[in-house]
């Protein structure tokens, strides 16, 4: 395969079609890559309950590219396969820019700011040109956070979360007051629930284990 226009990479948490990352996406002259990496599933211990609904939801997604016909590449962890194997972002991003040889690596931000980091540095150490695209699933973004502590002393979470509950007006009374009465209530959620404990639970969700999984 020649030279391509967008190596777009998605992150194992930004599973959405409307993503930024595919605004615009050509499939005539893009490629999309996913991997289930050992060195993010190892970075902080998890379970390995949640590592399995973590890459399935990633395989489910990756269904989804077959549906709309996306070319993409897929590395997935497997023990049946020799090679399958990967070890870092690093590993798979060079290997992909050296097959396809793209003008330019996509991605949206990432949660992590190590994550960030690498994809910057391994750009600048193959010379290829970088887009970060805003991730549009949140409230806020680090620029407008980034002007709202500006030239403050003390950085208190509950404070930002403040500015934003106004700005989107989410779960405030007509007078911008939190509904309510009050910003939150973390000392009647402290509370126990007696030597009783917490009734009328739900069953939790359950899910079939299906192939792709």
């Amino acid at each position: 395969m020649g030279a391509i226009r967008n190596l777009i990479y998605i992150f194992g948490d930004q599973l959405d079609l409307n993503g930024s990352c595919l605004e615009g996406f050509d499939p005539d002259k893009d490629r999309v890559c996913m991997a289930e990496v050992v060195e993010e599933a190892t970075y902080v211990w998890s379970h390995k309950i949640r590592l399995a609904y973590f890459f399935s939801a990633m395989r489910h997604f990756r269904e989804d590219f077959k549906k709309k016909r996306i070319p993409f590449y897929y590395q997935a962890l497997s023990k049946k396969e020799k090679g399958s194997e990967c070890g870092s972002f690093r590993e798979i991003l060079i290997s992909k820019v050296e097959e396809h040889q793209p003008e330019r690596l996509l991605i949206t931000l990432p949660g992590d700011y190590r994550v960030l980091h690498t994809v910057r540095s391994l750009a600048g150490e193959l010379d290829i040109d970088l887009e970060v695209r805003p991730d549009t699933h949140f409230f806020s973004t680090p620029e407008e956070f980034e002007d709202w502590a500006e030239g403050k002393k003390n950085l208190v979470m509950e404070f930002f979360y403040r500015t934003l509950r106004k700005k989107h007006d989410i779960l405030m009374d007509p007078d911008g007051a939190p509904v309510g009465g009050a910003w939150n209530f973390d000392p009647q959620n402290r509370e126990t629930f007696g030597k009783e404990g917490p009734t009328d639970l739900p069953e939790p969700p359950n899910f079939k284990i299906d192939e792709i999984t």
